[in-house]
């Protein structure tokens, strides 16, 4: 959990959810690179900004100034541990107004979870307005000069090197608890996140590596199906997927629980989204995703051995729930 005392430095007032463990002097301003060349996106500007915590959502609001009309979210959560980030677009486009909408409710959030990021984004044209889980203000944008009048215009100054506390000095990640209509104590991060992912259209984007060698859900079994001394672990995932394409009248979200074979937790991820695209889904977000041993599983759908060939190896039936998007 976090601390209750906001750390100030100067007139720097830094997060309670990410913070440096030295009285680090943090300068307000931003800097101005070029951004590379990724995909659908061309050339464009890159900037960095840094303002006092209690400045930062007012910062944003304006920034969307840059956006079109119409903006896809993103957003980045960590559930356990700092590498284990997970990374959700929206299916659908939303208005600009409605990102400043969403920075302005949840702004506690935004400003104080160390364990969240938050952002819009276009394709035509390419910009992004993103919020990292450091605090900082990342920018993509061809708009060089309507960027740096509302940045000046905020009382920024433009810095060739401005050096952010988490490149310095030691620094701390943790979370903000709230309480829950009952008055238990709860992270904040998974109240919102709930009500997010009731409003707007996620679904899970994680990068997994190496997934270009993932092979094929339908690929060929190995003859040789279990092996015990080269046993691969055993994931267990609990899921909430969207139909691609559903019957008229039919819900399109659901829960599911997977088993999955697979060496680490990244490759057991990708190995779910996998087989979802090849049953008319896609993965909206992992809700748990845990190492079992098979002897933990129920009996009724416990392999005989120890899987040595990655893949699923259980699904349960799928509950449909009313729909999200």
């Amino acid at each position: 959990m976090s601390l209750e005392k906001r750390k100030r430095v100067g007139g720097f007032a830094y997060s309670l959810g990410c913070y440096p463990v030295q009285d680090f002097p943090q300068d307000e301003g931003y800097t101005v690179g070029a951004a590379p060349q990724e995909g659908e996106f061309g050339s464009r500007f890159e900037y960095e900004v840094l303002v006092s915590v209690d400045r930062l959502v007012d910062l944003i609001v304006r920034l969307t100034a840059l956006l079109p009309d119409e903006v896809f979210f993103i957003l980045e959560s960590y559930p356990r541990r700092s590498e284990t980030r997970r990374v959700y677009l929206t299916d659908s486009t939303y208005k600009r107004t409605e990102f400043a909408r969403c920075m302005k409710r949840f702004e506690r959030l935004w400003k104080d979870e160390g364990f969240v990021s938050f952002g819009a984004f276009s394709y035509d044209p390419a910009v992004e307005i993103f919020l990292n889980e450091h605090k900082s203000v990342m920018i993509y944008t061809p708009y060089a000069e309507s960027t740096e009048e509302i940045l000046s215009g905020f009382g920024l100054e433009r810095f060739e090197v401005l050096e952010p506390y988490y490149m310095n000095v030691e620094h701390v990640h943790s979370s903000v608890a709230d309480e829950d209509l009952d008055g238990e104590t709860m992270l904040l991060r998974e109240q919102v996140e709930a009500g997010l992912f009731a409003q707007y259209d996620f679904f899970d984007q994680t990068p997994v590596p190496g997934e270009d060698d993932i092979e094929p859900y339908d690929a060929e079994p190995v003859e040789e199906e279990y092996i015990d001394d080269d046993a691969l672990p055993s994931w267990c995932c609990h899921v909430h997927g969207r139909l691609v394409v559903a019957p008229e009248g039919r819900h399109r979200d659901f829960h599911q629980i997977v088993c999955v074979a697979a060496p680490d937790e990244g490759l057991a991820a990708g190995w779910v989204r996998e087989w979802l695209r090849e049953t008319n889904a896609r993965m909206v977000r992992i809700k748990e995703l845990e190492l079992v041993e098979a002897s933990e599983v129920d009996p009724l759908v416990r392999p005989e051995g120890s899987y040595v060939q990655e893949g699923i190896w259980y699904e349960s039936e799928r509950v449909f729930l009313g729909d999200v998007s």
